[in-house]
């Protein structure tokens, strides 16, 4: 009874307990330091990591949740996730998930696209203007079309003829976005050309962009078709242009989930489908057949003279019949070698499978760290590019503020010259008035002495007052 009732309770720590395994290995700390990092491809595109669930673990947890015991007869985490990528066990790879942030050429996303095992959502050309940035191939990647492969690159085009395809690669796609910009009557900052005209509908003057514009998209998609895509466009056949993005990615894959990475590298990507057992047993099976015909061969031959046997086909029809004795001294003849090879070539040929597999793997390591190091140069390049435009920015800005300060001192200067100008003007109006005012005043003292003196002079009646001072007035206009 009380175990009974404890059963549950079991199953429920159990459940609590994977849980939170799960969210303990919920991060990746190679994947983290990447995380939002826009990771350069092609000359204007870029692969970004902005989301992801689970890793190594979780394929793990996965796998033992659904296989049960089964899984207990591999020892590691490597080991169980290396049987799962050769059986082709995939279920548990859909168990992680991840999401990119990618912008890409036009005519690769439409290649891209065909791969329909992944959730989409493309940058809006029917609501938004899109930027002003064409992809244009590197000289080494400008090839003629391949005379044997209908989908494929021949030789690299060189000289005169090489410039004028780009040239007309580049006028072309600047020529049809200033159209574009026409049609839209809108520039790609926004900003109207003619207000008087009314633009084109964004959803129609799109057409008129060619496939080297620059878009952009989330694309966010399970690990196991994430591998399926890598497999299929990581490739040597793969065109360029996307096989730059895939490689970005598999750099990816690498930081997020090192451990299957390794197991898709060997079973994927480098064609083995089998363990090192199982190549072991697939060469001591071709010695085994080889050594049967050979004894055969020779049993058969053993005891007849050779012209007679020759001549009746004897050797023939001896080789071809069963015979008890020759198949048990061809199967002690099999151990025989066998425990020879055990002894002596045993060891040496692990040794060789594994020092191929150790090759394989440095060469790999040396092209991945090749491409770290472009990658790091192509960093370097538009670090260095980016403090050129910054320090031309601050240049600008110093030039606008140097330019704004002569402005204002200008205005100062000439606002201080003018108000000395008023001033100078008002003072010299003050003086001319004052000097007016001063000469007004001494001339009618003057005219009033006068007046006052023929006043004197004799006894005047109202009619004489009135005519001496009509006089003093004319005679102060006078004056």
């Amino acid at each position: 009874m009380f175990s009974s009732n404890l059963k549950p309770c079991l199953n429920i720590v159990m459940a609590l307990f994977v849980l939170l395994s799960l969210n303990a290995c919920k991060e990746s700390p190679e994947l983290e330091k990447i995380l939002y990092e826009a990771l350069p491809v092609l000359d204007h595109g870029f692969v970004r990591v902005v989301d992801y669930m689970g890793d190594d673990t979780s394929i793990v947890q996965s796998a033992r949740v659904s296989y049960g015991k089964g899984t207990k007869k591999v020892s590691t985490d490597s080991g169980l996730i290396k049987y799962l990528m050769r059986h082709r066990h995939s279920t548990p790879f859909e168990m992680c998930e991840i999401k990119y942030h990618v912008k890409l050429p036009i005519f690769i996303a439409r290649q891209w696209i065909r791969h329909r095992t992944a959730n989409v959502n493309e940058y809006s050309a029917r609501y938004s203007i899109l930027d002003k940035e064409f992809y244009l191939p590197t000289s080494e990647n400008l090839a003629a079309q391949s005379k044997s492969n209908r989908q494929g690159r021949g030789d690299v085009l060189e000289g005169e003829q090489a410039k004028k395809v780009l040239d007309l690669l580049k006028n072309d796609a600047e020529r049809t976005y200033d159209n574009y910009e026409m049609m839209l009557n809108e520039r790609f900052d926004g900003s109207t050309i003619d207000e008087n005209k009314k633009g084109l509908a964004r959803e129609l003057a799109r057409m008129n962009l060619t496939l080297n514009t620059y878009t952009q998209w989330y694309w966010k998609t399970d690990l196991l078709n994430l591998m399926n895509f890598l497999r299929l466009r990581a490739d040597s056949h793969a065109q360029y242009e996307i096989r730059a993005y895939a490689e970005t990615m598999l750099d990816t894959l690498k930081k997020w989930v090192p451990i299957t990475y390794e197991a898709f590298m060997d079973y994927r990507v480098g064609g083995t489908e089998v363990s090192k057992k199982g190549k072991l047993i697939m060469i001591l099976s071709r010695l085994l057949i080889s050594a049967i015909s050979i004894c055969g061969f020779l049993f058969a031959t053993e005891g007849s003279g050779h012209a007679d046997s020759v001549h009746e086909g004897g050797w023939m029809e001896k080789w071809l019949s069963f015979d008890p004795g020759v198949f048990m001294w061809t199967i002690v003849t099999f151990f025989i070698v066998l425990a020879i090879l055990k002894w002596k070539a045993w060891g040496p040929l692990i040794d060789a499978l594994d020092k191929r597999e150790e090759d394989i793997r440095n060469a790999l390591s040396s092209a991945e760290k090749a491409k770290e190091e472009a990658g790091k140069v192509a960093e370097d390049y538009e670090e260095m590019i980016r403090k050129a435009q910054s320090e031309a920015q601050k240049i600008v800005a110093e030039s606008k503020a140097a330019g704004k300060r002569v402005r204002e001192e200008i205005k100062v200067t000439a606002e201080k010259e003018a108000g000395d100008i008023l001033e100078k003007a008002q003072h010299q109006i003050q003086t001319e008035k004052e000097k007016a005012v001063q000469e007004i005043r001494s001339s009618v003292v003057e005219f009033s002495l006068q007046a006052a003196a023929k006043v004197i002079e004799k006894n005047l009646d109202s009619e004489d007052n009135r005519r001496l001072i009509k006089e003093t007035v004319a005679g102060i206009g006078k004056s």
